[in-house]
């Protein structure tokens, strides 16, 4: 048995009754709370499989760019992208080049006109400003087509068609500078168009309209919402904000629901995110559809697979449902533009061909209230504080009574009256997330240490796979349990998140270390560790282990994007996304699984350095189970198919470096312990014995 530095702190014992019946009574709890949570869970999976199609839109300014370069009518790359099963459109509002290109009007500066006014090619009414710019339409009709449609992105105070019988000249008030970078309102005839000849249906991309009035900001909605084939927003422009933002967000919002118009949101961190796209988004959540667009210079550079990859991702584990598409347009490495947009598009669609449909789903409203499972849940949750403090110490049976109810009150109270409802459920999420996975590797403390006991390799294996899946089904429960707190569909739109990954990432190691340190009754060795002097090895040791604990929290995070990954790892996640479906958890399959399992071999080895070592690995592994489901935005399935394969996984891993561990001991020891044994040598043959020099 591994023998304890100092005094012990006997694990686990319940030596009266009454303290039986109260762990009887916290278990119990532990186990309704899980029940509670798996309740209000079941709910969240049944709107996660309502919402499970997906919708491909293609970048229309990108094929009417490719089409120019090729000589080819637009029209013809359309309906070759839509024979490749891409359906939906993303329209951007005409600019002053759209307008040249498309021979529906041409840009002239002040002088200009003046000077065709002078040649009397057209009629010198009033006399042109020369610090505006003035749009040449074909015809007095197209002319005040393009005024209306200016008129809904500019306002119509910015906008005047000259006046003048017949005339053809529009006048844009504004910065010119500013005029050849903004839209100038959406052409209903292009619309009309794509859906009703070409077949597509529309997401129209606005831009924001600063200073509009509220009413001006709903005409111009609902104008876009009459054209056919239109069924959602995606909001763009150069000031990258959406429509009504700062004043006017609420009635736009409103107006989008009344509409039944769909609102993408599309995945940025939050610091380049569009302003006040959250804002109407929690308007009315059940109408967001979440949106994945690579950037065009990353993809540029990034082979049609990789790509794919990322999209079909995005789909199965961030529920994406809008896939916001660009064509490639030159050479991807030796494959030519046409195979490239081939290997795109055919690849999207087979990888995601059960998903795919004409149109996005979203998530439907919630069905019932949370607030009574929740308190189940908090009481949960303090029992599990109540039992891991119980293996340390007798908890007095008030403040295990206080604890419990007290976390089930304060759930109560502010889901009731609202106040700090949110960050209550936070810090609870939170609280039950790091508890729950060192309360299921303490648990395992005893076991631990009686592994040295075991008769041979085999013996040993079966304790460690044991006490493998015991910390996971705790740490499990834990997870689910904090993922009970967040199930609104904000969270599963990403919108809000689950804050302290990284604290619980760093707690739960420290926590399952402290709790061994106590029960082997090492705090003497520790303080007579800090009272050695320092020298430069420690400082080595402290270096490296500083410089780990910053890369393993790098690594750790909620929010998309925030991690980037070398070409390599990038290749091996989709290998194993390919042969598994879902990609187990690195720090659980290739580090904490197996490190618990080498736990328990370092334990049966006598090596006790090397078991705290294996523990704070295991730790990790644990920490990461849990937090796989603070990713509220990934579905539940998804998370547990992870948890399972990096359960299989990292005990194959772990059982074959612990027979690789038992074989080297057993080979190599003997060995080794060979080289220090005194070598027997004839009497009188001159060698000194030892401790005689001369």
């Amino acid at each position: 048995m591994l023998e304890p530095s100092g005094t012990s702190v006997e694990l686990g014992a319940i030596p009266e009754n009454a303290g039986r019946r109260q762990h009887q009574v916290l278990c119990f709890l532990l186990l309704l709370a899980l029940a509670a949570a798996l309740g209000i869970l079941w709910e969240r999976v049944g709107r996660e499989r309502a919402n499970d199609r997906v919708e491909a839109v293609l970048d229309l300014r990108s094929v009417v760019s490719l089409a120019r370069s090729r000589g080819v009518p637009t029209d013809e790359l359309l309906r070759g992208f839509a024979a490749q099963g891409v359906r939906s459109l993303a329209v951007d509002e005409q600019n002053l080049d759209d307008l040249a290109l498309s021979g529906r009007a041409r840009a002239l500066r002040g002088l200009e006109v003046a000077e065709l006014q002078s040649q009397g090619s057209l009629p010198a009414t009033r006399e042109p400003s020369p610090e505006r710019i003035y749009l040449l339409a074909r015809n007095p009709e197209q002319a005040r087509t393009i005024a209306r449609e200016a008129e809904t992105s500019l306002g119509a105070d910015r906008v005047r068609v000259w006046p003048a019988p017949g005339s053809t000249l529009v006048e844009l008030v504004g910065d010119p500078r500013t005029l050849t970078q903004i839209g100038l309102g959406l052409s209903e005839e292009l619309l009309t168009h794509l859906h009703r000849d070409l077949g597509f249906r529309v997401w129209v991309r606005p831009e924001g309209m600063p200073g509009a009035s509220e009413p001006a900001l709903q005409s111009r909605l609902r104008a876009l919402a009459a054209v056919p084939g239109v069924h959602g927003v995606l909001f763009a422009g150069v000031r990258n904000e959406v429509m009504g933002y700062p004043d006017h967000l609420e009635a736009v919002a409103r107006t989008l629901a009344d509409l039944s118009l769909r609102l993408g949101v599309i995945e940025l961190p939050a610091k380049v995110q569009q302003k006040g796209v959250e804002t109407l988004a929690r308007q009315a959540p059940e109408q967001v559809v979440r949106v994945l667009a690579v950037p065009p210079a990353q993809q540029a550079r990034t082979d049609p697979e990789t790509v794919v990859a990322m999209y079909s991702l995005g789909a199965r584990e961030r529920n994406i449902r809008l896939l916001y598409l660009r064509p490639y347009d030159d050479l991807v490495g030796e494959l030519s533009a046409d195979e490239a947009n081939e290997r795109l598009f055919t690849g999207i669609q087979r990888s995601l061909a059960p998903m795919l449909d004409v149109q996005a789903s979203t998530f439907p409203p919630p069905r019932s209230g949370w607030l009574l499972g929740q308190v189940l849940v908090a009481a949960g949750a303090g029992a599990a504080v109540v039992l891991l403090l119980g293996i340390f110490a007798s908890v007095p049976a008030w403040l295990a009574v206080g604890l419990v109810l007290g976390l089930a009150a304060g759930t109560a109270l502010t889901g009731l009256v609202g106040i700090l409802d949110g960050p209550w459920r936070a810090l609870m999420a939170l609280g039950t997330a790091t508890i729950l996975p060192v309360l299921g590797l303490v648990w395992q403390f005893p076991s631990l240490e009686r592994a040295s006991d075991e008769p041979g390799a085999p013996r040993l294996l079966l304790r460690a796979t044991g006490a493998l899946l015991a910390a996971c089904l705790v740490s499990l429960a834990g997870g689910l349990m904090a993922a009970s707190f967040l199930p609104e569909t904000t969270c599963m739109l990403s919108l809000d998140v689950f804050r302290g990954v990284k604290v619980l990432s760093a707690l739960v190691p420290l926590l399952v270390v402290l709790a061994w340190t106590v029960r082997r009754g090492s705090f003497q060795a520790l303080i007579r560790l800090l009272d050695e002097r320092l020298r430069v090895w420690h400082l080595v040791v402290l270096v490296v282990l500083g410089a780990l604990g910053v890369f393993y929290l790098a690594r750790t995070g909620n929010v998309s994007g925030e991690l980037v990954v070398s070409d390599s790892e990038r290749l091996l996640r989709r290998g194993l996304d390919a042969l598994l479906g879902v990609r187990p958890r690195f720090k659980e399959f290739l580090l904490g699984h197996p490190a618990l399992i080498l736990a328990f071999t370092m334990a049966w080895l006598r090596k006790p350095t090397l078991v705290v070592l294996a523990l704070l690995a295991a730790a990790v592994g644990q920490a990461s189970l849990t937090g796989t489901y603070a990713h509220i935005h990934t579905p539940l399935a998804v998370s547990l198919a992870r948890t399972g394969w990096g359960l299989v996984v990292g005990w194959g891993l772990g059982s074959l470096a612990c027979l690789a561990c038992v074989a080297m001991a057993g080979w190599l020891g003997p060995r080794l312990a060979a080289l220090w044994e005194p070598v027997d040598r004839e009497p009188g043959a001159g060698v000194e014995s030892p401790g005689k020099s001369g």
